[in-house]
């Protein structure tokens, strides 16, 4: 997303050699939902943390939840 926006702004960058870690793509096999797609990152933390009371959407909240999830995902 960073990456994009970069480019929208004509900003130069040097990010196409950083390592990413995608939540959504790594929690897509994990997370069961109704149908087989990449969950929503409030549908990943529901699943290992249960229903949380965040306002989603929020920058600050989002990059917080974001954060637990990764931590999750790589113990």
């Amino acid at each position: 997303m960073l990456k994009r926006e970069l480019e929208r702004v004509e900003y130069p960058h040097y990010l196409n050699n950083l390592s990413t870690f995608d939540t959504m793509y790594f929690s897509a096999d994990i997370v069961e939902l109704e149908r087989k797609k990449m969950p929503k990152l409030e549908e990943a933390v529901a699943y290992f943390f249960g229903k949380q009371n965040v306002r989603y959407h929020n920058a600050l909240e989002d990059v917080k939840m974001t954060l637990k999830l990764f931590e999750k995902l790589v113990e």
